[in-house]
């Protein structure tokens, strides 16, 4: 029996922060050494002024300060109004990151579910899945939980091996792949019509299009955080493409069943779309069924079949597949650490959370 993504968990490599120095290093020499060239002109124009005529060594001594001290005063200048811009209008550039950190939020729980399949559906629902029979899998209630009802009449489970569903967990495993140990997880792990049919990268990708295109968010990022968001949107965009135009092979039907799941329209199809939700109905100990949400989606009306059935990737794109998926990570890991925008608060949810 299987927690999510407990047999798909990649062991957590302990990095060093010398990386992150070293960027920065890197970036802050590269904005200031054309200033730092002029000013070591200078200072070669003022120890070589001695060579030249006593008439006019004065005139080339006054060059040389100008030389050395305007770039100086121009690397200082610029550091800080910076800084101090930033300060004045803190909640201004906090808005900014708030919003480009929603948007990466929303990635890194694509990602999710793009590496660890079905076993991400049931995130803080505190059920299992029982994968001993692969043919025929099944969500089930882990013993010693109790399923309780609150104070509207929705049930949820407590227990040990429970969390409430309100309950908020920090996951970072996402953040442990990386090229190398991407594909044996792919290789193992199984979706359902669901997430197969109600892929969401292409609204991800749309939405930092607009986030790109809005000069009041943009202006505000540096350019560590500029270059970051270039970045990541590459990288969606390649993985939107790979999936766009393999999408009748990447993802394989198989003749495999995991029981549990229900998938049921909720609206009505509107402009060829409906809305369809996603429960898990595993047995309760005392009896009956226990009925939680764990997903919901638009769906195109001609999409509905086969909701439930397991899909596998292609094995001919283990390797590909993994690596486009490791790169929108990266991008998401560097943002979290080489930013002040880690936390996001969604207003609409709300909810705070950590990337």
């Amino acid at each position: 029996m299987s927690s999510p993504r407990k047999s798909l968990r990649p062991s957590m490599n302990k990095g060093t922060g010398g990386g992150s120095m070293k960027k920065q290093a890197m970036r802050l020499w590269l904005k200031t050494w054309p200033k730092l060239l002029v000013t070591i002109c200078g200072v070669a124009v003022y120890l070589s002024s001695g060579w030249f005529p006593e008439a006019h060594q004065s005139l080339y001594q006054s060059i040389a300060v100008n030389l050395i001290s305007i770039p100086i005063i121009f690397i200082l200048y610029d550091i800080w109004n910076e800084k101090s811009h930033r300060k004045l209008y803190e909640h201004v550039y906090r808005y900014a990151g708030n919003e480009m950190s929603l948007a990466m939020s929303a990635a890194k729980q694509e990602m999710e579910g793009l590496a660890y399949g079905l076993y991400s559906l049931l995130d803080n629902t505190g059920c299992l899945v029982d994968d001993s029979n692969l043919q025929r899998m099944k969500v089930v209630i882990p013993e010693g939980s109790q399923v309780t009802t609150d104070e509207d009449g929705e049930e949820y489970l407590t227990g040990d091996d429970c969390m409430p569903p309100d309950a908020y967990e920090a996951d970072q495993d996402i953040y442990a792949f990386d090229n190398a140990t991407i594909v044996p997880v792919v290789s193992e792990t199984k979706y359902l019509g669901f997430q197969v049919k109600g892929i969401q990268v292409l609204n991800i990708v749309e939405r930092i299009d607009g986030l790109i295109k809005n000069s009041f968010v943009m202006e505000r990022m540096d350019d560590k955080e500029a270059s970051i968001i270039v970045q990541f949107h590459q990288s969606l965009r390649m993985l939107q493409s790979f999936i766009e135009h393999h999408q009748h092979d990447l993802f394989l039907r198989t003749d495999l069943s995991v029981k549990g799941f229900r998938a049921e329209k909720v609206k009505e199809a509107l402009f060829g779309f409906c809305q369809i939700d996603l429960h898990i109905t595993p047995d309760k100990p005392e009896g009956g069924l226990y009925k939680a949400l764990v997903g919901s989606n638009m769906l195109q009306e001609n999409d509905l079949e086969h909701l439930t059935d397991v899909y596998v990737i292609n094995p001919d794109y283990y390797v590909i597949f993994g690596d486009l998926v490791v790169g929108v990570v990266d991008c998401i890991r560097s943002w979290k650490k080489e930013t002040k925008h880690a936390g996001y608060m969604n207003f609409e949810d709300a909810r705070i959370g950590v990337l």
